[in-house]
C-alpha cells in the first residue's frame, strides 16, 4: 500500500500523470505474489476506496500542475490517503500470514503425500511377496500332484502284478511291504542258491577226491601184492624145476590127478577173475554214472547260468530303457524352460513399449503444461492490463472492445488447451495402467518361470542322481556278468579237468585190463597160492568195506556239520540282513525329511533374498527422489528469494526517488505558494 501511495505522489509532479500511473501499476504487478499477490491484493474490499484516493490524489496534482488547486488541499488530500492506507496495513498483514499457513498446509499436503506413496509401496511390495509365495505354493503342490500320480501308477501297475486290486483290502503301505518282502525274499533265495551251489560244488568234490584216493589206495594194495607174490613165487619155481626131473616119474604118475585139480583150479580162478572183472565193471558204471550226473549238474548249472545272465541282460535293456526316458523327459524339461524364456522376453517387449508409450505421454504432457502456464501467465498480464485501463478511465474507446476480444480468444485457447490437457491426462492415465499391468504380468511370469525354472532343476537332479543309479546298477550287473561268466569258464575247466581224469581212468582200467590179462596167464602158475592169495583179497575186501564206511560215516558227519553252519550262517545274515534294512529305512527316512528342510530353508532364503533386494530397491529410489524433490525444491526457494530481494530493492529505489521528487514538488509549490502571497499582498 505505501508502495501505491508512492507511485502516486511520484507521479503528481508531471502534467500529464496517467501514463506513469500505468507504469506504476505494471511495476506493482512485478512484484512477487509470495508477498503482494495481485489476485489477492485486487479481491480486498478496500481497494475501491484506496483507488477512488488515488484518483484523486493523480486530478489533485493534475490541478495543482496547472495552478488551480492549492497546497492546503494536496495536503489533506495526502493525508487522508495516509490514513487509508495505515487502516490497510493490517489487511496486509493478514494476507501474509493467510500466505504462510496456506504454504504450511501445502508442504504439510506434501509430506502427507509422500507417506501415502511410501506406504502404497510397501504394501505393493508385500502383496508381490504374497502373490510370489502363492506361486511357489501352487507350483509346490502341482509337483506334489505329479509325484502322487506316478505313485498312484506305480502302485496300480504293482497291484495288477501282485493281484491285489481291492483297495479296501489292501491299502498302499500293504503293497509296499510286500514288494519289500518279495525284494527281500528273492535276495535270500539268490543268496541260498549261490550257497547250495558252493555246498553242491564242494560235497561233489570231496566225493570225487575220496573215490580217487579210495582208488588210487586199492591199486597201490594190488600192485604190491603182485610185487609180493612175484617175488615169492620165481624162487620156489626154480626149485620146481630143479627138482622136476628128480621128481618126473613121481609127477607123471600124479599128473593126471594134477591136471585134474588144475583144471578145477583154473575153472574156480576163471570164475574168481570173471566174478573180479564183474565188480570192476561195476565200479566202472558207477564211475561212469557218477561222471553223467556230473556232468548233467554242469549242464544244469550252465543254463543257470544263462539264465541268469539273460535276466541281468534284460534288467540292463530296462535300466537302458528307463535312462532313455529320463534323457527324454530332460529334454522336454528343457523345452519347456526354452519357451518360459522366450515368453520372458516378450514380456520384455511390452515393458519397453509400454514405457516408451509412457514417455512419450509425459513429454506432450509437459510441453501441454508448460503451454498452458505460458497462456495462463499471458491471461493474468492481459487481465492486469484490463483493470490498469479500466482504471485509467480515458483510455480509448476501442481497446475495451479489443482486450474483450482478446480475452475471449484466449478463453477459448485456454479452453481447448484444458480440453487437450484432460485427453492427455487421460492418456497418459491409461499408458500408466497398460505399464502397471504389464509390469505386473511381467512380475508374474518372471516368479513363474523361477519356480517353473526351480521344478525343472530339482527334477534334472533327482533325473541325474537316478541315471547315476541306474549306471551303478548296470555297472553292478556288467561286474556280476562278468562274474558268472568266469565261474562258467572255471566250471568248463573242472569239467575239462574231470573228463581228462576220465579218461586217464579208463586207460588205466585198460592197463589193469592187460595186466589181468598176464595175470590169468600167469595164474596157472600161481595155483598154489591162490587160496592165500583169496584170503588176502577177502580181508583186503573187509578192510575196503571198513573204510568205505568209514569213509562214508566220515562224509554224513562233514555234510551234517556243513548243513548246520549254512542253517547258521543263513540265520545270522537274515537277522543281520533285517537290521540293515530297518537301519536303511530309518536313515532314508531321515535323509528325506533333511532334503525337505533344506529346500524349504533354501526357498524362505530365496524370498527373504528377494523382498531384501526389493526394499533396498525400494529405498534408494526413494532417497533419490527425496534428494531431487529437496534440491528442485531449495533451488526454487533460493530464486524466489533472490527475484523477491532485487524486486524489493528496485521498489525501495523507485521509493526513495519518489520521496525525492516528492520533496522538491513540496518545496517547489511552497515556493509558489509564498511568490503568489507576495504578489497578492504587494501593494
Amino acid at each position: 500500500m505505501y508502495l501505491c501511495g508512492a507511485v502516486v505522489v511520484w507521479a503528481a509532479p508531471y502534467r500529464h500523470p496517467l501514463p506513469y500511473v500505468d507504469q506504476a501499476f505494471i511495476s506493482l504487478s512485478a512484484v512477487p505474489r509470495a508477498v503482494c499477490p495481485a489476485s489477492r491484493l485486487f479481491s480486498f474490499p478496500s481497494f475501491p476506496v484506496v483507488f477512488s484516493v488515488l484518483e484523486k490524489v493523480v486530478i489533485a496534482s493534475s490541478r495543482v500542475a496547472r495552478g488551480v488547486v492549492r497546497m492546503e488541499e494536496i495536503s489533506n488530500v495526502v493525508k487522508n490517503y495516509y490514513a487509508v492506507i495505515g487502516q490497510k496495513d493490517d489487511d496486509i498483514f493478514q494476507l501474509y500470514q493467510d500466505n504462510r499457513r496456506l504454504q504450511k498446509e501445502l508442504n504439510d499436503a506434501l509430506s502427507g503425500r509422500e507417506e501415502n506413496e511410501t506406504e502404497l509401496r510397501s504394501l505393493r511390495l508385500l502383496v508381490a511377496a504374497q502373490k510370489t509365495e502363492i506361486v511357489e505354493k501352487r507350483a509346490l503342490t502341482d509337483a506334489l500332484q505329479a509325484e502322487g500320480s506316478v505313485l498312484r501308477d506305480a502302485v496300480g501297475r504293482v497291484r495288477s502284478a501282485l493281484g491285489m486290486i481291492s483297495e479296501l483290502d489292501y491299502t498302499a503301505g500293504d503293497v509296499a511291504e510286500v514288494c519289500i518282502a518279495d525284494h527281500v525274499r528273492c535276495n535270500e533265495l539268490a543268496w541260498r542258491q549261490e550257497q547250495l551251489v558252493y555246498a553242491v560244488e564242494c560235497s561233489s568234490l570231496l566225493t570225487v577226491r575220496v573215490l580217487v584216493d579210495l582208488e588210487q589206495r586199492e591199486r597201490q594194495v594190488i600192485a604190491d601184492a603182485y610185487d609180493s607174490t612175484c617175488t615169492g613165487v620165481w624162487p620156489i619155481l626154480s626149485q620146481c624145476f630143479l627138482l622136476s626131473s628128480a621128481w618126473m616119474e613121481r609127477a607123471n604118475a600124479r599128473c593126471a590127478d594134477l591136471e585134474h585139480s588144475h583144471r578145477e583150479a583154473m575153472e574156480a580162478l576163471d570164475r574168481r577173475a570173471q566174478a573180479a572183472q564183474r565188480e570192476h565193471g561195476c565200479a566202472i558204471a558207477v564211475l561212469e554214472e557218477k561222471l553223467t550226473t556230473g556232468e548233467a549238474e554242469v549242464e544244469r548249472l550252465r543254463g543257470k547260468v544263462a539264465r541268469e545272465i539273460a535276466e541281468k541282460e534284460l534288467l540292463a535293456v530296462a535300466g537302458l530303457a528307463r535312462v532313455d526316458l529320463l534323457v527324454e523327459r530332460c529334454a522336454d524339461l528343457e523345452r519347456i524352460l526354452a519357451s518360459c524364456l522366450r515368453a520372458l522376453c516378450r514380456h520384455d517387449r511390452w515393458l519397453m513399449e509400454s514405457r516408451t508409450e509412457v514417455k512419450s505421454a509425459k513429454e506432450r504432457c509437459d510441453a501441454l503444461q508448460t503451454r498452458l502456464s505460458e497462456a495462463r501467465a499471458l491471461l493474468r498480464a492481459r487481465q492486469s492490463r484490463v483493470a490498469s485501463a479500466s482504471a485509467g478511465g480515458s483510455g480509448a474507446k476501442g481497446a475495451p472492445d479489443a482486450l474483450a476480444a482478446d480475452e475471449a480468444d484466449m478463453a477459448v485457447t485456454l479452453g481447448v488447451l484444458r480440453e487437450e490437457h484432460e485427453a492427455l491426462r487421460q492418456e497418459w492415465r491409461r499408458s500408466v495402467e497398460r505399464e502397471r499391468q504389464a509390469r505386473q504380468r511381467l512380475a508374474s511370469a518372471v516368479r513363474r518361470h523361477k519356480a517353473e525354472r526351480t521344478a525343472s532343476e530339482s527334477t534334472t537332479a533327482d533325473i541325474r542322481r537316478q541315471c547315476s543309479v541306474l549306471e551303478n546298477e548296470l555297472k553292478q550287473m556288467r561286474l556280476e556278468a562278468k562274474r558268472h561268466a568266469k565261474e562258467s569258464r572255471h566250471l568248463q575247466q573242472q569239467l575239462e579237468e574231470v573228463t581228462a581224469d576220465v579218461k586217464q581212468r579208463d586207460e588205466r582200467i585198460r592197463e589193469l585190463e592187460a595186466s589181468d590179462n598176464t595175470l590169468s596167464s600167469r595164474c596157472a602158475m600161481l595155483s598154489a597160492r591162490v587160496e592165500a592169495l583169496e584170503d588176502d583179497l577177502a580181508s583186503l575186501q573187509r578192510e575196503k568195506g571198513e573204510r568205505v564206511s568209514a569213509l562214508e560215516n566220515m562224509l554224513e558227519e562233514t555234510r551234517r556239520e556243513t548243513g548246520k553252519h549254512v542253517t547258521e550262517l543263513e540265520e545270522q545274515l537274515r537277522s543281520e540282513r533285517e537290521n540293515f534294512l530297518c537301519e536303511l529305512k530309518e536313515w532314508s527316512s531321515v535323509l528325506d525329511n533333511t532334503r525337505k528342510k533344506v529346500v524349504d530353508l533354501e526357498g524362505e532364503r530365496d524370498r527373504e533374498r528377494m523382498l531384501r533386494k526389493m526394499l533396498l530397491e525400494q529405498q534408494h529410489d526413494e532417497a533419490r527422489l527425496l534428494r531431487s524433490v529437496m534440491m528442485s525444491e531449495k533451488a526454487m526457494n533460493s530464486q524466489a528469494m533472490q527475484k523477491r530481494i532485487d524486486d524489493l530493492e528496485q521498489v525501495c529505489r523507485r521509493s526513495a526517488e519518489v520521496i525525492v521528487c516528492l520533496r522538491e514538488a513540496a518545496h517547489r509549490s511552497a515556493d509558489t505558494a509564498v511568490v503568489r502571497d507576495t504578489v497578492l499582498n504587494a501593494p
